[in-house]
């Protein structure tokens, strides 16, 4: 025969507010912005897009989950985008990282980013998407009227 136990609320032993339970959520923390202004570079340098989303883990060990997408990108040549954290490519990164764009094959398209980040302290983490261009013409990681959203869930260890 199984067991039920039905309460109405948990308080942490020394803490309320601070119940630990491995593979929960913790927290979620999202940027969103339905209609945006278009972000364009002419840069074969990684340039920062001006959106992005900090997250405090409350615990040192927690995993950070990262979603970001982009509606709409578009490219004159070829563009690429990168998720940044703390103005640096995340861990394990490299070229295509968030998406590509190339005018002839899919000059618009959407960016898409799912990643992950391992905590190793309780120090803020910003994320943010970076774009470049081919050095010679427009990328446009944000065409005007497209949604962006970051979303960042911290996950308990």
């Amino acid at each position: 025969m199984g067991s039920t136990l039905t309460v109405d609320n948990i308080v942490g032993a020394t803490t309320a507010g601070n119940i630990h339970i491995p593979g929960h959520v913790v927290q979620v923390q999202q940027f969103y912005k339905a209609a945006t202004l278009a972000v364009t570079v002419n840069s074969s340098s990684m340039t920062a897009s001006g959106y992005q989303k900090a997250i405090t883990p409350k615990y040192a060990d927690s995993l950070i989950i990262v979603h970001a997408s982009i509606s709409m990108a578009y490219a004159a040549g070829w563009g690429e985008a990168r998720m940044h954290m703390n103005g640096v490519i995340m861990p394990g990164g490299a070229n295509y990282h968030m998406g590509y764009t190339d005018n002839n094959h899919n000059n618009y398209g959407p960016l898409v980013f799912q990643g992950q980040h391992q905590a190793t302290s309780t120090n803020t983490l910003t994320f943010e998407p970076y774009y470049r261009s081919d050095g010679s013409n427009n990328y446009t990681v944000s065409h005007s009227n497209a949604s962006i959203g970051i979303t960042l869930m911290e996950i308990a260890q």
